[in-house]
């Protein structure tokens, strides 16, 4: 069955961030993948097709969605990492830092958003290369 991970591996991410972008009834969506895969006879002939739909849940999806662009937005993997070190050390309570990237406003960020971010874009890794 493929997950909200597997479904951003397989589209890639400007085709899934513009699907998102582009669906309305948000809370009702999902986005559908199809796999086709042959039998073959003994000769290599194709015999049947097995066509699998998967349904992935648009909340899912919209969530990896969100944590690629707030990586992107703060500069990258890397930069962020470092901001979860910086958050790490400025605050021990989980209360979060204003967070800005070249000037500009990001939000108000705690060391767990971040490395939910991190996580989501790394379980995606292989579809954009740009870190590593």
């Amino acid at each position: 069955m493929m997950n909200e991970f597997d479904f951003v591996k397989k589209h890639g991410w400007e085709a899934v961030i513009d699907a998102v972008k582009n669906t309305s009834a948000e809370e009702t969506a999902a986005f559908e993948s199809k796999d086709v895969q042959p039998t073959l006879s003994e000769g290599g002939y194709v015999v049947s097709l097995d066509v699998r739909i998967h349904s992935i849940c648009y909340n899912k999806v919209k969530a990896l969605v969100d944590s690629y662009e707030l990586i992107n937005k703060l500069g990258g993997i890397e930069s962020v990492r470092e901001g979860v070190l910086k958050i790490m050390e400025i605050d021990g309570v989980g209360s979060g830092m204003n967070v800005t990237h070249d000037g500009e406003w990001v939000g108000r960020l705690t060391e767990t958003q971040l490395k939910k971010a991190i996580l989501d874009v790394e379980s995606c890794k292989g579809v954009y290369d740009g870190w590593v």
